[in-house]
């Protein structure tokens, strides 16, 4: 998403939602909200309903706390939570508010349990539904 610019947040939610509409996933359902603070530098979104439901009942969870910067998204907190009908999980986090050195990790990926928290890469809405579409619904 490197090459993306955004002028607005609404720019930016039209942007979720045409890669969520590429899916060939028929059953898909979902709705995506921003909310844009008082200040206009930052906006909340939300995945309305809580979740993405898929065809196989597996569902992902997002938040993510943006600001735009010389029309760059900058997600200053995220959470991507993704859970199969069997119950297993991953969850990556950008958590700087609770961030221990060496405990608890700004960047952090969950597996199927709340610790370990394994560091991690940087990430983004983009790379987890492409990661999630390319294991589970080659």
């Amino acid at each position: 998403m490197a090459d993306k610019n955004f002028r607005s947040f609404r720019e930016y939610h039209a942007y979720l939602r045409s890669i969520v509409s590429q899916a060939t996933l028929t059953k898909l359902s979902f709705a995506i909200r921003v909310e844009e603070s008082g200040k206009k530098s930052t906006a909340e979104i939300f995945v309305d309903g809580s979740r993405f439901v898929f065809d196989d009942g597996a569902a992902l969870r997002c938040y993510e706390l943006v600001r735009i910067e010389n029309g760059v998204i900058i997600r200053d907190r995220y959470a991507y939570h993704y859970q199969r009908p069997d119950g297993f999980y991953f969850r990556y986090d950008n958590d700087p508010l609770r961030a221990q050195p060496n405990v608890h990790e700004c960047l952090h990926l969950h597996v199927n349990a709340e610790s370990p928290r394994f560091p991690t890469h940087e990430t983004d809405f983009e790379q987890i539904f492409q990661f999630i579409l390319a294991v589970y619904y080659p």
